[in-house]
């Protein structure tokens, strides 16, 4: 092998400004950087290992952004290289030595990429671009990329991670379905015992049964020992299809207690329309938060309104029962002493019926704190305040917002906990943190 040549220039002052290991400046300014890799040793044939020849230099120009003292900027690298040919006649092949700064047959570098994925993650593309309107330099717009492929970009950068994880199944699976404005999805968790924690493992950008199907390819079904739904009849039934019969089905008292609060705050918006809403409001708030001056807001208008207190006390008793993991068998007598109210909770007591067996049993099975509340409370939000533009934008904020480009041997998930503090911070803050920019 001939020995590495030295390049003939080099500037210190632009290689410190471009912060490429693999890279030297060779000349250009702060805006314009010529860049070559000072690695220049002829390499074995990266095939058959066969000695190889310089096959010529040439030159790959590249976006990337830059610190320049407090402030980011782009610039345009030109990427100076060379391409060897193997000298062996069975394999002749014509190749270049692989770098890490940059994907094959990207116009931008990882580091350009990493910058938008920062953005999007937390901020709308349109919102993303308009801060990053802050570092064009000299007009020159065309630096910014599009829309379209920055679309392209996430997709790329989500198959990617998902590539990369290698599950470890755990005893208890978790599938808890959400229906917001624009998106319906399913959200998947597993139950680390050792760390006593839940961790979101999918999201499934559908509810249906072919997505249900394509997840439970991923993991080990004969590692499971329950698998916890919520009260869609289309999880359910898809889950009841597929498992073994050694596996069971639970459903979570937490997600009921989600339809019985959505039927029952129907009611209250069309009873007190006329009414303002935070005094609605308060008739779906949990009644143990309830404070002295809701306690007598909720009784003034109960005296006012026979049918209206009748209802809220059918509403708060069941509430009582789901949420203090009182016996599940109780709701068979609820059911039975509803009178005129029964209409406002029929699909309540629709999944009451249904999946009887299977709410005892999570009752029985699941001991710790219910986590239903707390990844719809994650999932709301995010939609709410950082608004979802593709399936793979929700996706890499709910799953990868805390994942690095390193691979791990086992990937358990994002934290349910981490994930939480992580949003709350960012709501607080309003977007993407300006020292992270």
């Amino acid at each position: 092998m001939a020995k590495p040549r030295k390049l003939k220039t080099v500037s210190h002052r632009l290689t410190e400004i471009l912060a490429i290991e693999e890279l030297e400046a060779t000349g250009g300014d702060e805006y314009n950087i010529e860049a070559m890799s000072p690695d220049t040793a002829v390499p074995v044939c990266i095939e058959c290992k066969g000695p190889t020849a310089n096959h010529g230099r040439f030159t790959r120009k590249l976006l990337d952004v830059v610190q320049i003292g407090e402030k980011k900027q782009f610039v345009r690298l030109h990427y100076r290289f060379y391409k060897y040919r193997c000298l062996s006649e069975n394999c002749n092949i014509v190749f270049q030595k692989p770098v890490a700064f940059v994907n094959e047959n990207a116009k931008i570098t990882k580091r350009y990429e990493d910058e938008i994925i920062r953005h999007v993650l937390y901020e709308s593309i349109d919102k993303a671009r308009k801060d990053l309107e802050e570092y064009i330099v000299r007009g020159n717009r065309r630096d910014l990329i599009s829309k379209p492929a920055i679309s392209k970009l996430i997709k790329r950068w989500v198959d990617e991670r998902d590539t990369k994880r290698k599950f470890v199944t755990q005893a208890v699976i978790r599938l808890y379905s959400f229906c917001f404005s624009h998106n319906n999805y399913i959200i998947a968790c597993s139950e680390d015992s050792g760390q006593k924690e839940t961790n979101i493992i999918e999201v499934i950008p559908s509810i249906s049964e072919s997505g249900i199907k394509e997840f439970f390819s991923k993991i080990e079904v004969d590692a499971l020992y329950a698998v916890v739904v919520d009260c869609n009849p289309v999880v359910y039934m898809s889950v009841k299809s597929m498992l073994p019969s050694k596996v069971r089905i639970l459903v979570d008292t937490d997600s009921l207690c989600r339809v019985l609060r959505d039927e029952f705050k129907e009611y209250i918006n069309e009873r007190l329309k006329r009414y303002q809403k935070h005094i609605r409001e308060t008739f779906v708030k949990d009644p143990v938060k309830l404070d002295n001056e809701d306690l007598a807001c909720l009784r003034r208008l109960q005296k006012k309104d026979a049918e209206l207190k009748s209802a809220y006390n059918s509403y708060s008793q069941l509430y009582s029962i789901l949420k203090n993991q009182r016996d599940i068998i109780e709701t068979r007598d609820w059911m039975n002493s509803l009178g005129e109210e029964a209409g406002i909770y029929i699909l309540t007591t629709s999944y009451l019926s249904e999946y009887m067996k299977e709410l005892t049993g999570f009752q029985s099975v699941i001991n710790e704190d219910h986590n239903y509340d707390f990844i719809y409370e994650i999932a709301r939000k995010i939609e709410q305040y950082f608004p979802i533009s593709t399936d793979e934008i929700f996706r890499a904020r709910i799953l990868y917002s805390d994942f690095d480009r390193k691979e791990e041997k086992q990937w358990k998930g994002t934290s349910v906990s981490r994930l939480t503090g992580l949003v709350d911070d960012m709501i607080r803050i309003g977007g993407l943190k300006k020292h992270e920019r």
